[in-house]
């Protein structure tokens, strides 16, 4: 989607209900990055770390309403690709967990 100095962009929602927006995207690290910035001045305020290197693809689903967010992960390995599921939570704090592995879509 996009692609920063140190990072390539993959996603992104805005939650207006919380005055801030998410982005879901790779580093050159290798590692994934959900960061939630301020819709008001654009300061970062929170990151997670999700604990898969090297995704192919990515998308991001989020409910308004219940600021709920969803993550799919596609990683791809030598048994064929799978994509990893993730549940997280904008609450105080931005925190992800792994909640099942699908096929790939």
């Amino acid at each position: 989607m996009a692609q920063g100095d140190d990072q390539y962009i993959s996603d992104f929602a805005v939650v207006d209900l919380r005055g801030r927006f998410l982005v879901l995207a790779s580093r050159s690290d290798g590692s994934i990055r959900l960061t939630a910035y301020s819709l008001l001045n654009g300061d970062k305020q929170q990151e997670a770390v999700l604990p898969v290197t090297n995704a192919t693809r990515m998308s991001l689903a989020l409910a308004p309403r219940t600021g709920q967010i969803g993550i799919a992960v596609d990683a791809g390995s030598r048994s064929g690709s799978k994509a990893d599921i993730y549940s997280c939570t904008a609450d105080s704090n931005l925190a992800c967990t792994n909640v099942t592995q699908i096929d790939a879509v």
